[in-house]
């Protein structure tokens, strides 16, 4: 089981993270709790529950997210012709011992990702994709597993990414529903609880409750904690 959380350089132990990548491992080593004040982006690391416990612990994978703009050519849609919000995935790093292991830390950290960018579009209804420049080819294969789409220009060789808002609303859901099929144990039963209004959400139904703010979590809530 992984625990995620906001960095916290008193309790986190950033100096022995490495995940292969030396401008990853540097970032989080020794940028990102300075930049988290700056206001310029926010961390978020994962711990395994086997490592958690003393004076600091061991970073499992960690990701940044960030605003960034995109122009209205690089991406469908009938945007008005200018620079368009996006939120940016700046920074993904799994540490070795944790790679290609059956915790999925990658896979995880994505998720919460895009579960951290859709909080922030429900707060501020501004933003039309999560954007990401891989650093490597794997790392791009990676990201077009989750349907990420060439944006038209590279990033050190690679092509930045891009994901937009609806589609990731789309893999909360089906998420959600995987995760109702298991409580409640057939798909038919998960798509009736994901239609069905709930005086727990306020007459919504779960489904809307997608699109309300701190929604998804107190979905996750309902299906994973009681």
């Amino acid at each position: 089981m992984l625990f995620i959380e906001e960095l916290n350089k008193k309790l986190h132990d950033r100096k022995t993270f490495d995940c292969g990548l030396a401008d990853v491992n540097e970032f989080l080593k020794k940028r990102a709790s300075q930049q988290a004040l700056q206001s310029v982006n926010r961390t978020w690391v994962a711990l395994s529950d086997d490592v958690v416990g003393g004076p600091q612990t061991q970073i499992v994978g960690f990701y940044t997210l960030t605003n960034c703009t995109v122009a209205h050519t690089e991406i469908p849609g009938n945007y008005p012709h200018y620079p368009l919000p996006a939120f940016k995935l700046a920074w993904l790093g799994v540490h070795t011992d944790y790679q290609r292991t059956p915790k999925r830390v990658g896979e995880e950290l994505l998720i919460e990702a895009l579960l951290q960018s859709w909080n922030l579009y429900t707060h501020t209804q501004l933003g039309v994709a999560l954007v990401v420049d891989p650093l490597t080819q794997k790392s791009e294969d990676f990201f077009r597993k989750y349907d990420f789409q060439g944006i038209g220009q590279s990033f050190h060789g690679n092509e930045t990414l891009y994901l937009p808002m609806e589609k990731i609303r789309q893999i909360i859901e089906t998420d959600l529903l995987l995760g109702a099929q298991n409580k409640f144990g057939s798909k038919a039963e998960a798509q009736r609880w994901l239609d069905t209004p709930d005086d727990l959400f306020g007459g919504l139904t779960p489904r809307k409750m997608i699109d309300e703010v701190g929604g998804v979590r107190a979905l996750e809530e309902v299906l994973y904690h009681s």
